[in-house]
């Protein structure tokens, strides 16, 4: 797959920490879009599968059906098909079918842990490792079998558990999606986390992180999971999304390592480590900036179209801007604003490591105290909140912490700032 899909599919949720914010109350923020975050009143806080309640599981597997039944995921997938494609405006019409949706979230398939888990020896398939498999999709049925989705043919293994049986081909073939046999396929083991780190380390700047997560991991995993997944129709199965949620969380990882502070929309925009400039080659095109205009199409009645005109999808695709750069903070898109609550091994192993990311990880929103509050955050001043936790990675005492009334973002004081100053120095 060519990097232009990885910029259109993901370019809505990059992952730069201008101003991270935890879960927030929006009664009184942006105005309110189609299955946007004022229908729940909460921002969207994306975790791993693995991480989500049995309820959130089971509601966003219920979501994905009606998605399927109603064509939403087909039409997702013609985007897709015609190179160009949005993972965020999919989460946004899941979320706007029914009330019972509203909080609705896009789960992202953590294959760092699986990977873990498979090297301690606590599994050894891609299936065992990988809880979310089972939950989207079910067990490997045995027999073969092929498909044919958005004009594309696909074949391998078959399986029938939800939310495939409300699965469709073009051929009127019901109740079942394919798949390579997961419970035979090893974890790709280029999702080993020292890979990561390696790449985060030796990239210099976004577009070579882009390239090596591009042309490596997430290749590799399409591969694996194989059938639909192989081919340009792959949001037809829809653990795309929870895979791509993935990789959008692989960018907001990297951003934070280099920023984790607040940058102007203007040193962004220039910036190396935040996006490609136009005079770089990624993965062999050049041209492609923050001011780049996004463009998404899709054939409708014969003809094709910009996808911000679809009378379905339309309302879930014009919104925020229609350049990369009005998308760089993930904070920052109106209604659709959302955060990731990143697991331990992110935190532990890579933005906590001082010689490999600029700043410390209590910069990072979603960082998770063990008393379950969230830890340290971004700086300013003045807003009332506790925190007895110590500063890492440099041992510092802890600091007082506030939160203030009328936000919902934590902002450290200023005595905080001069701590974090000498443990850096």
């Amino acid at each position: 797959m060519k990097i232009a899909r990885i910029l259109s599919s993901v370019t809505l949720a990059l992952g730069l920490m201008l101003a991270p914010t935890a879960a927030s109350s929006v009664s009184d923020g942006p105005r309110r879009l189609a299955g946007g975050n004022a229908a729940c009143g909460s921002q969207r806080v994306r975790k791993a599968w693995v991480d989500m309640s049995s309820g959130e599981q089971s509601l966003y597997v219920q979501a994905l059906q009606e998605g399927l039944k109603r064509g939403i995921v087909e039409d997702f997938a013609a985007i897709h098909v015609e190179d160009l494609g949005s993972d965020q405006a999919h989460h946004s019409a899941l979320r706007d079918m029914d009330p019972k949706f509203a909080c609705v979230t896009l789960p992202y398939y953590d294959v760092h842990s699986a990977y873990a888990d498979s090297a301690a020896g606590k599994c050894s398939s891609m299936f065992d490792c990988s809880p979310i498999f089972n939950g989207i999709g079910g067990s490997p049925q045995g027999s073969k079998g092929s498909v044919q989705v958005n004009g594309i043919p696909a074949d391998g293994v078959v399986y029938n558990g939800a939310p495939f049986d409300a699965m469709c081909d073009d051929n009127n073939q019901c109740g079942l999606t394919v798949r390579n046999d997961l419970t035979q396929r090893p974890v790709p083991s280029g999702a080993g986390f020292t890979t990561f780190m390696d790449l985060v380390t030796r990239s210099q700047d976004f577009a070579t992180f882009l390239e090596g997560i591009q042309f490596g991991l997430h290749n590799d995993v399409h591969n694996a999971i194989g059938g639909i997944m192989t081919t340009f129709a792959s949001p037809r199965d829809v653990v795309f999304y929870s895979w791509h949620s993935a990789i959008d969380m692989f960018l907001h990882v990297y951003h934070t390592c280099r920023f984790g502070v607040p940058v102007t929309e203007a040193q962004a925009q220039s910036s190396l480590e935040a996006f490609s400039q136009a005079f770089q080659s990624c993965g062999g095109i050049t041209g492609v900036d923050a001011n780049t205009k996004i463009v998404m199409r899709i054939r409708y009645n014969g003809q094709m179209i910009d996808a911000a005109d679809h009378p379905t999808l339309g309302k879930y695709l014009a919104y925020v801007g229609d350049v990369m750069g009005q998308y760089g903070d993930i904070t920052k898109l109106d209604d659709y604003s959302y955060t990731y609550q990143v697991s331990s091994i992110y935190q532990k192993r890579l933005l906590g490591n001082k010689n490999i990311c600029k700043q410390p990880h209590w910069l990072l929103s979603s960082h998770i105290a063990s008393n379950g509050a969230p830890l340290y955050t971004t700086p300013s001043a003045g807003m009332p909140f506790t925190c007895t936790e110590p500063f890492e990675p440099c041992g510092l005492p802890p600091m007082p912490l506030k939160i203030g009334e009328q936000s919902n973002m934590l902002l450290h004081l200023p005595a905080a700032e001069s701590a974090y100053a000498e443990c850096t120095s």
